[in-house]
């Protein structure tokens, strides 16, 4: 089992790394060579600009909040405030639960970093942190929980927990701060968060069928954030996500896009709790484009697994893979083929991957890129 996951893991990688160093409509139109130049040049653009844009004074607080007070808003971490004690309705005698639970909840109050003190943020503001950029510069964040009422969740340990459904935040700078405030405040950031979370027998179970978030932050230059993640139950259970990023500076601008999406059988046991996925498709696709000098460049990978089969444990033995590679909206590499070597150390032998100038197999190309040997595979 552990060398099947280390081979589908391997193959995995490997038809990315096309998408990161080198369609089927029509043929491709680039050679190998001319891959690897074009994601050179790309990667170039795109590092260039995403430093540019990290060095904003804006998006650098934000990855100070990230850094420093992301602790404290790990849901696992949560003992802000009293905890309030409510009545629990159990599902079944199996998780029986104290019918007076303390709730866990979303942090409410408000940190001044500057004094070192504590405060009651204004509402609508529930969470609130001021700190000291630099010697002219003061941060504010705020965050707002309940811009829609939020619900009470049952956790996997039989607690009870307080999760948002519709919350927005906010990230100022100003020139000072004095009784707890901001002054001059200016907004260089803000957030929208949406989420549904799973209903069983009247009660919300921790855990989410959907999840939106949608953020930008930036003075001189803009970061933005979006991030989706749904669990459609039917039919057809699908399980899909994306994850984006984009960003506009004085040299030009970027987006980065993955989505993911899976269809087949959800299971759930008594109690509601996810238990397993069974795929029967899947698909991956990645896009990057950068704007850089006056010039354009940009790059797509997609894929699609399906057929898959197990063995009598239950264990994936083998699927089939297609897909393509896109440079700057034409087609540069192919590939389809049936990965039904799971089990050795070096999966591919039956896909092919086609150039302009050449084919060859996917096991070829891990072994000529030096990720995989006929004994050993690098991952």
């Amino acid at each position: 089992m552990k060398r099947q996951a280390r081979a589908l893991l391997a193959a995995a990688l490997a038809l990315a790394l096309f998408s990161a160093c080198s369609g089927n409509d029509t043929a491709p139109k680039y050679s190998s060579t001319q891959v690897d130049r074009e994601v050179t040049t790309l990667s170039g653009d795109l590092q260039a600009l995403q430093q540019e844009t990290l060095s904003d004074p804006a998006v650098a607080s934000i990855f100070y909040i990230l850094q420093n007070l992301g602790s404290s808003l790990s849901p696992g971490n949560l003992s802000l405030g009293p905890a309030t004690l409510i009545k629990v309705t159990t599902l079944d005698a199996s998780r029986l639960v104290p019918l007076i639970q303390p709730v866990e909840l979303l942090p409410r109050e408000g940190i001044n970093m500057v004094t070192d003190g504590s405060f009651t943020p204004a509402p609508p503001t529930d969470y609130e942190i001021l700190w000291q950029v630099d010697p002219t510069t003061y941060a504010d964040f705020r965050v707002d929980w309940d811009r829609e009422p939020t619900v009470e969740v049952i956790t996997r340990s039989n607690t009870r927990a307080e999760r948002p459904v519709s919350s927005e935040a906010g990230l100022f700078i100003g020139t000072d701060v004095q009784n707890n405030q901001l002054l001059e405040p200016e907004r260089v950031g803000s957030a929208e968060l949406e989420a549904d979370w799973y209903s069983c027998n009247g009660n919300y179970i921790d855990e989410p069928t959907m999840l939106k978030l949608g953020a930008e932050v930036g003075e001189r230059s803009k970061l933005g954030l979006e991030a989706e993640f749904a669990v459609r139950e039917g039919a057809h259970d699908t399980v899909s996500g994306s994850l984006a990023f984009s960003g506009k500076t004085d040299q030009g601008s970027f987006e980065q896009r993955l989505e993911l999406s899976a269809s087949g059988d959800l299971e759930r046991d008594a109690n509601c709790w996810f238990t397993d996925f069974n795929p029967t498709r899947a698909t991956v696709r990645f896009y990057t484009k950068a704007t850089r000098g006056g010039s354009t460049r940009s790059l797509e990978f997609s894929a699609t697994f399906q057929n898959f089969t197990y063995d009598d444990d239950g264990d994936l033995t083998s699927l089939d893979v297609s897909g393509a590679l896109k440079i700057n909206g034409s087609v540069a590499a192919a590939f389809d083929g049936r990965l039904d070597d799971l089990e050795g150390d070096c999966p591919g032998a039956n896909v092919n991957v086609r150039f302009a100038d050449r084919t060859t197999t996917l096991q070829s190309w891990l072994t000529d890129n030096g990720l995989c040997s006929s004994t050993t595979a690098s991952f």
